[in-house]
Formats: C-alpha cells, sequence, structure tokens
C-alpha cells in the first residue's frame, strides 16, 4: 500500500492512494441497536453469535438486550473476553461459535469484544484451534487471504475504542505477555451500531478513558509519516468534537444522550481510513504497557500521548501544525517554538479533568516492569524508524 503525505509546500500538490474500507453500513443515533434483526436478515443469516465480555453480561442488560433482539436467531454467547484479548479466550470463543455453526458473529462492548470477533471470524476461515496459532504470526503486518471468507461480523460499541473501524486485532501471548496483532481488509465488521443508549451503561472511567484513546487515534494519525488529507481532515473534526462534548458526557449530566452520541461520531471519525494512516508510537507504548501490566487501553492513551506529543516536538515540529489547529492554536511551529509543550499540557489537563492517571506509576505499572516494556515495544516497531530504543527508553522513563 502506498501512504499519503501531506504536503506543506504551496508549490507541491499532495499525493498518495486511499483505499476505503470495506465496511457496508454505520447506524447512528439513539435506538439504532434495534435494527439488529433487520440487519439479519438483508445479510440472509440465521445463526448469530455474540462475543463479549464478562462485566458488560453480568453487570448491564446491554449483552441481554441484544440477544433477546436476536430471538430465534441467537445461536449463542461467549461472555469471557478479557482485556487485551488474551489468546486462550479467542481460541475458546472460536471453537463455542464452530459448534454452533454460526453464521455471523456479533461483538458486544469496547475494542477487546470487537478485536476477539474478527480473530474468531478469521480462525473459523483458517482453521485455527489452538491459542499458540492466534500468535505465532501475530506481527501487526497485513496478511494473505485466508482459505475461506470470513463470516460476516455486525459490531455493537459500547465504549469510543473505535476498534469498529479497522480490519486490525490485536491478541496477546499469555506466556511472553507480548501483544501482537493481525490485519485483513476482510476483518473488518460489516455492519456497526453506535447508540448512544447503550453506552450510558458504560461506567464513566471506562468511557472517559475510552475518549483519551480516541484523541490519542486522532492526535497520532496527525502527525504519523504518511498522514493523508481525507484522514487529517476528519481527526481534526474528532479533536474537537471530544475537547467539546467529552468533559460533559457523565451519565448523570444533563444532555449525556447527545454527548455520548457525539462522542461517538468523534471516535468513529477518529479512526476511519486506517490503515492507510496507522497510529503511530503511543499507540505502540500502549499495546505493550496494556498487555504486560495488565493496564486499560485507555489509561494507556492518558500516559504516552503527553510525552509522544513532546517527542515530536523534538523531532519533527512541523508535524504537529494539524494538531496545534486542531486544539485552537497556531499552527506555524516557528512562531510558537513550545507548541509540543502547549499541547501535551492541554492534554494532561484533559486527562486530570476527567480523573485518569496521567503517570504509569499510578496507572499500577513498577519500575522494574520499565526494560521489559521496552524491550517488547521496540521488538512492535521493529522497521517503522518512529524512534531509537534510547528515545523509547526515555519515553518510558518520564511517563513513568
Amino acid at each position: 500500500m502506498c501512504y499519503g503525505e501531506i504536503v506543506t509546500d504551496a508549490l507541491a500538490a499532495p499525493s498518495g492512494v486511499f483505499d476505503y474500507p470495506p465496511a457496508d453500513r454505520v447506524r447512528h443515533g439513539p435506538g439504532q441497536v434495534a435494527a439488529l434483526p433487520e440487519e439479519l436478515s438483508r445479510l440472509g443469516t440465521r445463526r448469530a453469535f455474540v462475543v463479549t465480555g464478562r462485566s458488560l453480561a453480568t453487570k448491564t442488560d446491554v449483552v441481554q438486550r441484544v440477544e433477546a433482539l436476536l430471538g430465534e436467531r441467537h445461536a449463542g454467547t461467549y461472555a469471557g473476553i478479557a482485556q487485551h484479548v488474551p489468546s486462550g479466550g479467542v481460541a475458546e470463543a472460536t471453537r463455542q461459535a464452530r459448534d454452533v455453526g454460526a453464521d455471523v458473529l456479533i461483538s458486544v462492548g469496547g475494542g477487546s469484544p470487537v478485536d476477539a470477533a474478527k480473530l474468531v471470524a478469521l480462525a473459523l476461515a483458517e482453521g485455527w484451534t489452538e491459542p499458540v496459532q492466534f500468535t505465532a504470526h501475530a506481527n501487526r503486518g497485513a496478511r494473505g487471504d485466508p482459505p475461506r471468507p470470513l463470516l460476516p461480523h455486525i459490531a455493537v460499541g459500547t465504549t469510543l475504542s473505535a476498534a469498529e473501524f479497522t480490519g486490525a486485532a490485536g491478541v496477546t501471548d499469555e506466556q511472553t505477555r507480548f501483544k501482537g496483532g493481525h490485519r485483513h481488509p476482510a476483518m473488518v465488521p460489516i455492519v456497526v451500531i453506535l447508540d448512544p443508549e447503550l453506552k450510558l451503561a458504560t461506567p464513566w472511567a471506562l468511557w472517559a478513558a475510552s475518549g483519551i484513546k480516541a484523541l490519542d487515534h486522532a492526535v497520532e494519525r496527525l502527525i504519523v509519516p504518511g498522514r493523508q488529507p481525507f484522514t487529517s481532515a476528519l481527526c481534526v473534526e474528532a479533536i474537537r468534537l471530544l475537547l467539546e462534548h467529552l468533559p460533559h458526557s457523565a451519565a448523570d449530566q444533563p444532555g449525556a444522550l447527545a454527548r455520548r452520541g457525539h462522542g461517538q461520531v468523534a471516535a468513529w471519525l477518529s479512526l476511519y481510513g486506517y490503515p492507510n494512516v496507522p497510529t503511530g508510537l503511543s499507540h505502540a507504548l500502549g499495546h505493550q504497557i496494556g498487555a504486560f501490566c495488565g493496564v486499560p487501553h485507555g489509561i494507556t492513551s492518558c500516559v504516552t500521548l503527553p510525552p509522544v506529543v513532546r517527542h515530536v516536538r523534538r523531532t519533527s515540529p512541523a508535524a504537529l501544525a494539524g494538531v496545534a489547529r486542531a486544539f485552537g492554536l497556531s499552527p506555524d511551529v516557528t512562531t510558537a517554538p513550545d507548541i509540543g509543550e502547549q499541547i501535551a499540557g492541554r492534554i494532561a489537563a484533559l486527562v486530570a479533568q476527567l480523573g485518569l492517571p496521567g503517570r504509569l506509576r499510578d496507572a499500577g505499572v513498577a519500575e522494574d516492569q520499565l526494560e521489559p516494556l521496552l524491550a517488547n515495544t521496540v521488538h512492535e516497531l521493529q522497521g517503522r524508524g518512529l524512534a531509537s530504543e534510547d528515545e523509547i527508553r526515555g519515553l518510558l522513563l518520564v511517563a513513568w
């Protein structure tokens, strides 16, 4: 794939290649989950298998509502997906989906259930049965076509992770605690349902942290090499919506339903078009901090994004122009040499306003875990040229 680049020279035309994700439909707005039966009929499917997490299934009525909507087409539910998608849980979900003859997968939840359902679809197509098969070649690179078509996947999201909009899925090796991943266009959910009524059941800390994750998507995709005009415009709007609505979207605040709906749109915009423009250093750090130390993904973004912005200011200041514009700051980095500090400071202030931790030590990471995290992050970023080993070590020390 050829990645485009925004060209700042007024005399040079931007150029690149953009591949549209093969998603079929996005339904967004209050009450949209009620369209599930219609979508199953449109897809011609009759054996729906639900993939979700234990908390959502036992502490809310969201999963039960989905199952009731499926009616006689509900073939089964696996509610054992844990954060960071441990390989054993995905292998068990795959076995159960195969045993019931599923012809469509429905993920309900945040990024982990959504990624797990993508992996179940991939595993069924590949014929995988053992956890090691999910991790053996999980190098986050593009995969070749599997021997059979993937089952269709309808994603019903309950956070702002935006995993619904990618054909990539992370998976954690439970022996090494390294988080790898798989990517293929057919792994993109064919239908996405963004219903803010379901999001009101999401606890504030999880909701707010996933909002910072969406902010991380948008900021990183504005600063990585290969950024494109189309996705940059979406990411600027995503940042605007998140800054306006996220701080006031607690379930008990006036207008919470509308604000969570705007947050969903922001998350959609923040990651649409992946992998034409990938995420970067903050996400790589977050993948490994999350899997190795058990830190939720949204919290990792709270910790890693401000130091990464400061790092980019030192290494590639012109890349911050779009981010500065999105934050309402001057995009001219020559007249605002502290622009990286200004942006990082605003992100850190938002994290604190939301009541979320801003340091690794506050998220439960021990200092003696930094060296293994360094090794895992260097391994993930191999060949991407985003930072040297010494620079990554410095980022971890600052974040701690």
